[in-house]
């Protein structure tokens, strides 16, 4: 018996090791790497995410030159896409190469983002005119890639692409700008499937601006930013501009790409009309629905500084924020924190009594409301002789499980600027170690099970890995049930012409609506504090560990519980009763029902026989067969013995 219990320990701690990491976690106390390239390579880190091991990815522009064959001092040069995977630590555990010897073959800039299956997904431009998405396994391993164009033959046009995405269908949505052939550039959206197949692209016209001499212009609109929202649609931030002078854009679309708003956003700058110069690199959708937007804003010819804006989530703004001191200050990132504040990684410009003494990569922390709370700069090398600093340009920032931040940059490895490498930086624990909020998948599938994603309109067959998000639906067919696991923790077997929708499903929260039908739910291992809250039309079940079913009919809720305890709340009057094994309840408009006793489940006895049967029955084979071996040996032994004593 002893045995038994140690062995169930263990294996809880090990689930919740690998359901868990997060919470598993330690401060950190920071580090930094460079990465040099050969000879005068140029290495740009355009994007850093943190992988589920606790290490990083990151997708490298890399402007490689090596001595031509045959030559003692010629140059050849190449343009490659690099993918750096490192250990938690800042140690490059492989690196793969995508990219071929034309000097054109690549563009950028490139984003990375680690796929639902575990493997990459990198996008950006190539050719300097058209889309390129890369996806590759866990190891870096090329598995396909796809490239898009905009118009055909004679009339093709320019199409960058600036931002990725995974979607909540695990496919990918880009964002970008176009232009098409003899017209001027606009927003440019795209979606496409898990395989890459182009499911749709839709453009967005920034219109036109009048000049001073009362012409209209049209403006040229470029998206550098994309989000998913929470809604299943998009987000696309970037600038509107024209002769110099140039605004924010946001963009707000459903989940087919259709407008549903758009807001710019500018500051008076000389007399006439201009505005400031000004370009969104990053957007955030923040906790109370509304959006975040940094980017830079230019004060004077030598002036630029981090501005921050927030909106509501119709595009009103509600405040605006610059940071920095003077001359070169660029954000590249933007974090929402748990307390409702902001981190922001760029550049900052270090300023001395004679003026600006080094670039840095640089993070800002604010609170809700935009109001700084501490500045942070780090700088790569510092030169003894010279007495100079080196010069560092930040591109990417992403927060970490424990608590820090990792900025990916570049810095110059020669003083006279010839070689530009990698500068990595971890910081020590800067917050509070994150909540572990990555959505659950559908777990083994089995019978006639179909999901409709949020923003579909059609159902699709229900496969193990697909990611459930806020608003996934699930339901079985007028005449066959299915059944479905969520993680290790929830099996649910649902009868025919059951309806179920998604409302939460992360590792601390599972909430599910039963809209019509019936399911049976077995809630296995849950950690501390965690639940699944079923929510029907009269009442909400709360389980914190057990078996039990419910059925819905639209007017009528009703909850059966065969092992456990689960609590039953009316929603009419909020009365709560603890339902126990072998006892039914039922919710109408009226309140709860008496507790009703009903008969025990027989059949969940004879499953539950036949597995603890099974089990028994393998457990005495095996020690049947240790003990035949043990006999076997033993013999084995003594008749070797009898024959060493003749």
């Amino acid at each position: 018996m002893r045995m038994t219990n140690l062995v169930k320990l263990m294996a809880l701690a090990l689930l919740i090791l690998i359901l868990f990491p997060a919470q598993m976690s330690i401060a950190s106390n920071g580090w930094s790497k460079t990465y040099e390239g050969d000879g005068y390579d140029t290495l740009i880190p355009q994007s850093v995410v943190q992988t589920r091991d606790g290490g990083n990815a990151i997708a490298v522009f890399a402007d490689t030159k090596r001595i031509a064959e045959g030559s003692t001092w010629m140059l050849e040069e190449q343009l490659e896409l690099w993918l750096i995977k490192t250990d938690s630590s800042g140690n490059i555990q492989w690196k793969q190469t995508f990219g071929d010897a034309n000097p054109l073959a690549l563009g950028g800039p490139y984003t990375v983002v680690q796929t639902s299956d575990g493997g990459y997904a990198i996008g950006g431009t190539a050719m300097g005119y058209e889309g390129w998405l890369i996806k590759t396994d866990s190891s870096g391993r090329l598995l396909w890639n796809k490239t898009y164009t905009y118009g055909e033959g004679s009339e093709l046009g320019t199409l960058h692409l600036y931002s990725l995405v995974q979607t909540k269908d695990s496919g990918y949505a880009f964002a970008g700008a176009v232009t098409p052939y003899g017209g001027s550039t606009d927003f440019f959206l795209m979606k496409v499937d898990s395989a890459g197949n182009l499911k749709w692209t839709k453009t967005y016209d920034g219109g036109t601006r009048q000049e001073p001499s009362g012409n209209l212009v049209n403006t040229d609109d470029e998206a550098y930013s994309l989000i998913q929202t929470k809604d299943g649609g998009y987000a696309l931030a970037g600038q509107s501009r024209v002769y110099g002078t140039s605004d924010f854009w946001l963009v707000k679309t459903d989940s087919s790409g259709n407008l549903e708003w758009s807001s710019k956003y500018w500051e008076p700058y000389l007399a006439g009309g201009s505005h400031f110069l000004e370009v969104t690199h990053r957007l955030v959708q923040t906790s109370d629905g509304g959006y975040a937007l940094a980017g830079s804003e230019e004060k004077s010819v030598e002036d630029n500084d981090f501005y921050l804006i927030k909106v509501d989530s119709l595009g009103s703004v509600q405040w605006r924020k610059t940071y920095g001191a003077k001359y070169t200050d660029v954000p590249s990132s933007i974090i929402q924190l748990s307390d409702g504040g902001f981190a922001l990684g760029g550049t900052m410009t270090e300023v001395g009594i004679g003026g600006p003494i080094s670039k840095d990569l640089a993070i800002v922390r604010t609170d809700s409301s935009g109001n700084l709370i501490w500045t942070k700069t780090y700088n790569a090398k510092y030169n003894d002789t010279l007495d100079t600093k080196s010069e560092e340009f930040g591109y990417s920032m992403c927060l970490t499980s424990d608590g820090a931040y990792v900025i990916a940059g570049t810095t110059q490895n020669a003083w006279d600027g010839s070689h530009v490498d990698i500068f990595l930086v971890k910081t020590e624990t800067l917050e509070t170690t994150p909540v572990q909020t990555q959505s659950l998948s559908l777990g083994d599938v089995t019978g006639q099970l179909n999901v409709q994603l949020p923003g579909q309109d059609s159902w699709t067959p229900a496969a193990k890995g697909i990611s459930l998000t806020e608003g996934t639906k699930i339901k079985t067919a007028e005449a066959e049930g299915a059944s479905f696991t969520l993680a290790e923790t929830t099996a649910i077997q649902m009868k025919p012409n059951t309806l179920i929708e998604i409302q939460a499903s992360t590792a601390n929260s599972q909430k599910l609506q039963l809209t019509q039908g019936e399911f049976t739910a077995t809630v296995r291992n849950l950690t501390e504090g965690a639940a699944l809250q079923v929510e029907m039309s009269q009442a909400v079940a709360t389980v914190k560990g057990t078996v039990f079913t419910v059925s819905e009919t639209g007017s009528e809720s009703k909850l059966t519980v065969h092992e456990g305890v689960v609590t039953f709340t009316s929603k009419t009057n909020g009365v709560s009763v603890d339902i126990t094994g072998g006892q039914s309840v039922t919710a109408t408009a009226a309140g709860l029902s008496d507790i009703v006793q009903v008969e025990f489940p027989f059949m969940a006895i004879i499953v539950i026989a036949v597995v603890l049967a099974a089990l028994a029955a393998g457990i005495t084979l095996w020690a049947f067969k240790k003990k035949k071996k043990e006999t076997i040996r033993s013999q084995t032994h003594e008749t070797k013995l009898q024959q060493f004593k003749l």
